[in-house]
């Protein structure tokens, strides 16, 4: 019998230990049991989805940028979902849990959410400049004035990629910055007129006529934080009357994605 009592002992032991180790997936949080859900083949499916998705959100956030914030918040919800299922103590899954939110709300307010506001002014200079005088590369005379078009940065990042459509309701006939802003062009020759003369041997010329225009297109590299670039356009003095707003179209880059501007300003 104590053979026999020995050997069923040990047998009752074996299974105990069948028992916990069966177990040994479950984990208690507060008075709950809570099973482990996953096998171990994917018991970490959450990081790598997570990762990939926050990996290419952040790289093309420069280039496409609303369909990386959809990849970069699909990337927190997959974290936070593993987070959640995770055997882990659930003071330690909570304290994760809350560091994410935080780093949610930082990029939501900080980048989604953040304005970059483009200020337009115009204005006329008052009064003509004597003869000689020379700003933004227009020599000047009584005959014409100055119409100032500013736009102005007043936030503390860089806009870049600046790409404006100027238009008044007169002939341009000058243009240049005020300023030394580098990288600033404007866009030449949007019309073209010819006339064709008539050699002493019959030959045919061809003589470029220069067109005046309402509209010029500039662009600028960049625009610094708390700078503007500021503009010149030469006008007549006759055409003053006429000129009452400046019309501005385009795009440029403001914290990391790229703003539309379309609007109409006021002459002062």
């Amino acid at each position: 019998m104590g053979k026999r009592g020995k050997r069923r002992r040990a047998k009752e032991r074996l299974r105990q230990q069948q028992s916990r180790d069966s177990l040994s997936t479950t984990t208690e949080t507060g008075n709950n049991n809570k099973r482990d859900p996953w096998p171990p083949v994917l018991r970490w499916w959450w990081a790598v989805l997570a990762t990939i998705f926050l990996g290419v959100g952040c790289s093309l956030l420069l280039v496409y940028f609303l369909p990386s914030v959809i990849l970069i918040y699909a990337g927190i919800a997959v974290l936070l979902v593993g987070l959640w299922f995770e055997p882990w103590k659930l003071v330690f899954r909570l304290a994760c849990m809350l560091i994410i939110m935080g780093a949610v709300a930082a990029f939501t307010f900080g980048v989604v959410l953040k304005p970059a506001p483009l200020i337009v002014r115009a204005q006329i200079v008052d009064g003509a400049y004597p003869p000689g005088t020379s700003i933004g590369g227009i020599h000047w005379n009584p005959s014409l004035r100055d119409l100032r078009v500013q736009f102005e940065n007043d936030t503390g990042e860089d806009y870049e990629q600046a790409d404006f459509h100027v238009q008044i309701d007169a002939n341009i006939l000058g243009k240049g910055q005020v300023g030394n802003l580098p990288g600033l062009t404007f866009e030449e020759n949007e019309l073209q007129a010819r006339r064709t003369l008539v050699g002493e041997d019959g030959g045919k010329i061809v003589v470029p006529l220069p067109v005046l225009q309402n509209h010029y297109r500039l662009r600028c590299d960049k625009i610094p934080r708390y700078n503007s670039l500021e503009v010149t356009f030469a006008v007549a003095l006759s055409d003053l009357p006429k000129i009452t707003s400046v019309r501005v179209e385009g795009q440029y880059r403001g914290n990391m994605r790229i703003r539309k501007v379309k609007t109409a300003v006021s002459v002062r």
